[in-house]
């Protein structure tokens, strides 16, 4: 578009390059299997592709991962290194949330959640509440009396810089033993 366009929202004239392949049969699920684990992931890591064939190169569509460390998760280290043809892409990990409550209002959260492509995971302190078929699409599901207990979560809950999380207990004692454990 022209400069007339810029000023009714047409966008800054940038390109977009798309790298588009038939994929079938057992590439395929070598395919899904990869973005699987790369979606699963924790911690964040760098995607590079190769998006441009030449001499030497390797093919189009081959793909390495490399850790924040930058070190190699997987992939062809072919492509370590300063290469052209590569796009390299940071991929963060999912949001985290940790539902403090498995009542009733806790089941919309948790799967508008998820809907986000979000990583839950649903604590409760009563065993029924906390049941796959209440929240089939859950990461995690951790029954832990944190009243009784503040250290119930450590090593089964995991909470970073990046973890939100909501209270949604209707008693104060759990409500609060939620909030110190999450602070």
């Amino acid at each position: 578009g022209g400069e007339g366009e810029r000023g009714r929202g047409m966008g800054c004239e940038g390109g977009i390059d798309l790298l588009l392949g038939r994929v079938t049969g057992e590439e395929l699920q070598r395919v899904q299997a990869f973005y699987e684990r790369l979606a699963a992931r924790r911690d964040a890591a760098t995607l590079v592709t190769q998006v441009c064939s030449s001499a030497g190169a390797p093919p189009v569509g081959t793909r390495l991962l490399l850790a924040e460390d930058g070190s190699v998760v997987e992939g062809d280290v072919v492509l370590q290194g300063e290469h052209n043809g590569v796009v390299r892409e940071m991929v963060r990990p999912a949001t985290s949330l940790v539902i403090c409550g498995g009542g009733a209002d806790a089941i919309p959260l948790a799967q508008l959640a998820k809907q986000l492509g979000w990583h839950v995971t649903v604590v409760d302190h009563r065993p029924m509440n906390v049941e796959p078929a209440r929240f089939p699409d859950a990461d995690a599901l951790v029954c832990a009396n944190l009243a009784n207990d503040a250290d119930a979560l450590m090593g089964r809950v995991e909470i970073g810089e990046r973890t939100m999380a909501v209270v949604m207990g209707h008693s104060a004692a759990p409500g609060r033993a939620y909030l110190h454990a999450m602070l």
